[in-house]
């Protein structure tokens, strides 16, 4: 087991942070060493978007790590552009 330590004071950072492990089903735990509790609040639109973005992505890559998608090499992408 692997074990990371991530400092941050922006709030943003730590929601994107926190939607990413959370898309990758990884466990964390956040400490705040300021405040007794953790404050959370519902994600904005854009953050919402960041989200589903990130998540279908990543969800993509786990398909394609399954062999149930196939991405197309850089080289053919370039080509048909």
């Amino acid at each position: 087991m692997a074990t990371f330590t991530i400092n941050t004071e922006d709030k943003k950072s730590e929601k994107a942070l926190k939607a990413i492990l959370k898309v990758l089903e990884i466990n964390y735990q956040v400490e705040n060493k300021d405040k007794a509790k953790t404050e959370s609040r519902p994600l904005n639109k854009k953050e919402k978007q960041l989200y589903e973005s990130l998540k279908n992505t990543f969800l993509d890559i786990k398909k394609w790590e399954r062999g149930e998608l196939e991405f197309k090499d850089a080289k053919t992408l370039f080509d048909e552009l």
